[in-house]
């Protein structure tokens, strides 16, 4: 009884029951329709937590995203590296990977703080469209991060973002690969190219969290598997 009705009533559905019956039904089920994954309960808390989310996610994109950045590629951008990637890989992309990098060159021209979530299934090739968007910030002449929650992954995204930069960039974009295991001399090397700005793309781990990491103009940042990362990273 101490929950409170947060949706209006013109936005409710007509069958769907108040927010406090769809739980009670939904935990103390007391007929075969309860039982219903489709149910008219289940319904409406699912639109309860879906609706929450948004509205979360449109709160943090106001205070956030209209930040005005030092980071904005002009509006008469060429996308050399980006345009001769796609023409020499092999093959197309598909039309929702072209819609997402309109989406977030558009993003990078407005001048304000880019949030993006990138949702796909596995295989279909959010990696690549990871790359061709730090590519973006790459050619504006600043640096872009990739974070993973793993060595293992991250290891395979800087072996797969060098494949594409020996293969098809003539390895003109300078790529680097930061986790707990690099160590003495190579960090302390890898960290004074990254502060210098002669490291374009950096891929890591919680390693890159560090306070002795420093970009010399970091324009993107890049997450993989958020939700294994802590709230404050």
């Amino acid at each position: 009884s101490d929950f409170n009705e947060c949706i209006p009533e013109k936005y409710q559905r007509k069958e769907w029951p108040g927010l406090i019956e769809a739980i009670r039904n939904a935990h103390l089920p007391q007929t075969i329709t309860d039982l219903d994954p489709l149910s008219q309960n289940r319904s409406r808390i699912a639109y309860n937590e879906i609706l929450t989310q948004q509205l979360f996610s449109k709160i943090v994109k106001n205070e956030i995203g209209n930040e005005k950045i030092f980071m904005k590629i002009p509006e008469n951008f060429g996308n050399v590296y980006g345009k001769k990637l796609k023409q020499q890989i092999g093959f197309d992309l598909t039309n929702a990977q072209n819609l997402a990098l309109t989406e977030i060159e558009k993003d990078l021209k407005s001048g304000n703080r880019l949030i993006k979530l990138l949702q796909g299934d596995v295989g279909s090739g959010k990696t690549l469209v990871a790359f061709l968007s730090m590519l973006l910030v790459v050619e504006s002449k600043c640096q872009a991060v990739l974070l993973a929650p793993t060595e293992v992954l991250a290891l395979q995204h800087f072996q797969n973002f060098k494949k594409y930069s020996e293969n098809f960039l003539e390895n003109q974009i300078k790529i680097e690969l930061l986790t707990s295991n690099v160590k003495g001399k190579e960090r302390a090397k890898l960290l004074e190219n990254l502060k210098a700005g002669n490291i374009d793309i950096l891929v890591g781990t919680h390693a890159v969290y560090s306070s002795s990491v420093e970009f010399k103009k970091l324009g993107m940042a890049v997450i993989d598997e958020e939700q294994r990362f802590g709230v404050l990273q």
